[in-house]
């Protein structure tokens, strides 16, 4: 572990350029959608299955790629996770009581559907602050990627 190859820490790079774009992707789709959305301030649709999706979008490239992001980030969505984490084994005990209580599996999905979304918007409204640090911290590590990018290769 001395020593990486110019090669490795190329392809290493590459990933982490990879990751913070597609992080930074989502972070601009969040911000749109609760920033500028009709839905949260007109209240004509629940919002809960989009955001929900976001932060498990989130959750999803953050676990599998913890090798690439900075410790900061991963700190800051094992924060997340750690208040999200009871609210969703809560969302899967509750899903696995209301499956099989229906005749056919759409009114099953549905009734899983009906008793997890308010435990979802709990989630969401409860650990919004932690989501929206990761996002802060996506845009740090970006800051730091943008150095080294915009740097002369050989200076240190």
């Amino acid at each position: 572990f001395h020593q990486i190859s110019k090669t490795t820490f190329e392809k290493i790079f590459e990933t982490k350029v990879e990751i913070y774009t597609n992080l930074l992707n989502l972070k601009i789709d969040f911000n749109k959608f609760y920033k500028e959305s009709h839905e949260l301030k007109v209240g004509e649709h629940d919002p809960t299955e989009h955001i929900y999706a976001m932060f498990m979008k989130c959750r999803e490239m953050l676990e599998s790629n913890k090798l690439y992001i900075s410790p900061e980030l991963s700190n800051k969505y094992d924060l997340w996770y750690s208040k999200a984490l009871p609210l969703l084994q809560e969302a899967n005990v509750e899903g696995y009581h209301a499956h099989g209580m229906a005749y056919t599996e759409r009114e099953n999905r549905q009734n899983i559907c009906d008793a997890q979304n308010p435990i979802f918007a709990q989630m969401t409204i409860e650990t919004l602050a932690e989501m929206l640090d990761i996002f802060v911290q996506v845009d740090r590590d970006i800051a730091l990627l943008r150095e080294h990018i915009d740097s002369p290769i050989g200076r240190d």
